[in-house]
């Protein structure tokens, strides 16, 4: 693959111009305002309306999923017979590297790739593309950080492996019995008799512990690190545990049908939502209930002073309830996109909505894509079917295949409107760029 080119912006006015432009948005005020009589933002009366977005191109790019980190912007495509990545530097679109993976391929953020067959693990660093590592057994990887995690299948015990990417060498390689979670500060496993935690960097044994009716791994079996606990879910009931020692602090067995499955935590109180119209919060240094909140939107997202839950209600709905008592602090209409800078950004129909931790509107703004799918309950921002929302540096964005928004945290400045493209990703990158692809052109801009 050749180099890509840098084009100038003068060389992109003629293709471009029908189909972009960059203006101020529309404000639609405050929560009581129907949204009928639009303003533009006065911050962005003076913004010359631009007749193409990128201030840099790539031309023939393999860019369909990006990921971006602060050295490395990489691309990837499913190609017939395999994967195709692409290495850019983010600063310039400069092509560094291309390689192509057989079978199933996954890319770290900082640039790692993984190619996993049915025979073999693989493991690259890029920009280069010499396999720095490479194991002849059946290897799915469980996480990665500061290191690469590996599930050794077969028909035998449990196998979990640790890969370090500076010397690549395995670290550590335990039969782990059978697997039950893994965090980023704890390894759970189920030997039989008890729960064994180990220490991911080292594969050292932190405790063992043996409950009450033991925990069953299953695939609702999660765990989530609170504070100085660890709160283990199996579907049926919660345990929390002490996670420098595993000493059993306390159990919870819901009521009735509520399956307890989702968990977010945060300052000594963990909660739970699960598929029915309730959510609990436990104390986590006993187990003991706190409260119980039978609202139709109770699957937690993000937890702070406030637990934001999604849910639905004839229509999606998403409730703030106050972390210390379960009281519900407000609802409205929509689905949570994501949580970060001014509170929880809500998508309803055609439109977003900032909303901080008291219910108290920030902004709201019209982004007029009718074709905007109000995400659903199964991604971990709330989401299944919607558009990616993120928030990072300052700014928060989504993108459809028809067209791209950004807009200011603070105060709902639209930075970027992009319609009338063939997007397939977008990604904000550091210092407020916004990378993305349109078809085999890869770009950026500075949102």
């Amino acid at each position: 693959m050749s180099s890509p080119d840098r084009i100038e912006r003068r060389e992109l006015v003629a293709a471009l111009a029908a189909a972009t432009t960059l203006s101020g948005c529309s404000a639609l005020g405050d929560d009581s305002d129907d949204g009928s009589g639009e303003t533009v933002n006065p911050a962005l009366r003076s913004t010359p309306t631009r007749s193409e977005p990128f201030d840099t191109v790539a031309e023939s790019a393999v860019a369909e999923r990006l990921t971006v980190s602060p050295s490395l912007l990489i691309g990837s495509e499913e190609r017939s017979g395999g994967r195709l990545i692409g290495v850019y530097d983010p600063a310039t679109l400069t092509e560094l590297r291309t390689l192509r993976t057989g079978g199933r391929s996954v890319v770290t953020p900082d640039g790692v790739v993984v190619e996993q067959t049915p025979t073999a693990t693989a493991t690259y660093a890029l920009p280069e593309t010499d396999a720095r590592w490479r194991d002849e057994r059946r290897l799915r990887l469980l996480a990665f950080g500061d290191g690469l995690w590996f599930r050794v299948a077969g028909d035998g015990p449990e196998t979990v492996l640790r890969l370090d990417t500076d010397e690549w060498q395995i670290v550590w390689e335990q039969s782990v019995g059978e697997l039950v979670s893994w965090t980023d500060s704890h390894l759970l496993t189920h030997d039989g008799d008890g729960l064994v935690c180990r220490e991911p960097d080292t594969g050292a044994v932190r405790w063992r512990t043996t409950l009450p009716d033991p925990v069953e791994p299953s695939l609702d079996t999660t765990s989530r690190r609170v504070g100085d606990a660890i709160a283990v879910v199996d579907g049926r009931r919660v345990d929390l545990l002490a996670a420098e020692a595993g000493t059993h602090r306390g159990r919870h067995t819901p009521d009735g049908q509520f399956a307890p499955r989702r968990t977010v935590g945060h300052d000594g109180t963990v909660v739970c939502g699960g598929p029915d119209a309730a959510m609990v919060g436990l104390d986590t240094t006993t187990g003991d209930l706190r409260w119980r909140v039978d609202e139709p939107a109770t699957t937690p997202v993000a937890v702070g002073p406030v637990v934001y839950a999604t849910g639905f209600d004839g229509g999606r709905v998403t409730t703030g309830v106050d972390r210390r008592n379960g009281t519900v602090r407000w609802r409205r209409p929509g689905a949570v996109g994501a949580v970060g800078g001014a509170g929880a950004y809500v998508i309803d129909g055609e439109t977003l909505t900032a909303v901080g931790s008291s219910g108290t509107v920030q902004w709201r703004r019209r982004h007029g894509l009718s074709s905007v799918t109000t995400p659903g309950l199964g991604s971990p921002a709330g989401g299944v079917d919607g558009p990616p929302v993120t928030v990072r540096d300052g700014r928060v964005s989504f993108w459809t295949p028809e067209a791209v928004r950004v807009w200011a945290v603070p105060d709902g400045s639209e930075r970027v409107r992009l319609d009338g493209l063939s997007v397939e990703s977008a990604v904000l990158g550091p210092d407020g760029r916004l990378f993305l692809s349109t078809g085999s052109r890869l770009g950026v801009i500075d949102a």
